[in-house]
């Protein structure tokens, strides 16, 4: 039996592709770490993260704009992992989303519920910078006030942000 580029590309993104140890995602990882490419492809994805931190800071912003940065990421990988187009590649993962929606009758759009499981892998290679300005921007808002320590807590309990709201502006 022939494998076709399409085959390969739906095989790979079976199974649950919001697991972190999914293969797929591992090797999406190894992509973005520059072990595909080369350091150079790292230190490239590397700048152009800390360009969005520098840019939008710790806002909302960010996990947006990462999420809209990793997508051609992905494809480029699918695309090298399959030896096909780009265009393809892109092709053929927009219907398997589209398809898995449907078959299962999900409302949500699968596919970006996956982007942003992307877009946190992405993050993790600037996580010691992200918590730099992090740190740096806690500290210039709460003062003497702000320890790293209690947030490093919330981190380990899966808090992945926390908006400050200034007490006189709840309604009470």
């Amino acid at each position: 039996m022939i494998i076709t580029k399409k085959d390969r590309i739906v095989s790979e993104m079976q199974g649950d592709l919001m697991d972190s140890n999914h293969v797929t995602r591992r090797f999406f990882r190894l992509w973005l770490e520059g072990s595909y490419l080369g350091e150079d492809h790292y230190k490239s994805n590397v700048a152009q993260l800390k360009a969005f931190v520098d840019d939008l800071g710790i806002c909302s912003g960010l996990d947006a704009a990462i999420d809209r940065w990793v997508i051609p990421q992905f494809v480029r990988f699918t695309a090298q992992d399959a030896n096909c187009s780009y265009g393809y590649a892109q092709k053929v993962i927009v219907e398997h989303f589209k398809q898995m929606t449907r078959k299962n009758g999900w409302d949500k759009n699968l596919l970006a519920l996956f982007t942003t499981e992307l877009g946190k892998d992405a993050a993790d290679l600037i996580e010691d910078y992200l918590n730099e300005v992090r740190d740096a921007h806690n500290k210039k808002v709460l003062g003497d006030d702000y320890s790293n320590h209690r947030c490093d807590d919330l981190a380990a309990l899966g808090v992945r942000k926390i908006t400050f709201v200034p007490a006189n502006t709840l309604e009470v």
